[in-house]
């Protein structure tokens, strides 16, 4: 990204292509061997963001009785999840020999997976 435009897209469709674009490109690089001072976490290396069809929309609204703004509905055709899930380390006690367990979650909400 050095050298390129930071000019931020006033219209909003090409704001989320730009958001889209820009987050990916920056979990392309392997924090492993990169050598930029600041890298994406190992998990979500490679990472590519996951959109709703038309139809995928209209069925969470029924299934909800909701209805998304045109904004949300083209927010969630572009930067709806992504194909990663975040692994989370944890224990049910503070105890020094408590299990560790491990959960997987999407990092963001996944109206595909719910």
């Amino acid at each position: 990204m050095k050298g390129e435009s930071l000019k931020i897209p006033e219209n909003y469709i090409d704001f989320l292509y730009w958001i889209k674009e820009r987050t990916e490109n920056f979990w392309s690089k392997n924090p492993e061997t990169s050598e930029e001072d600041f890298v994406c976490e190992k998990w979500i290396h490679g990472a590519k963001w996951i959109g709703l069809t038309e139809e995928e929309i209209d069925e969470v609204e029924k299934e909800y009785g909701i209805v998304f703004s045109f904004e949300h509905r083209a927010f969630l055709k572009i930067l709806h999840s992504i194909d990663r899930k975040e692994i989370l380390e944890y224990t049910e006690t503070f105890e020094e020999d408590a299990e560790i367990k491990y959960d997987e979650r999407s990092f963001f909400y996944n109206w595909k997976r719910r």
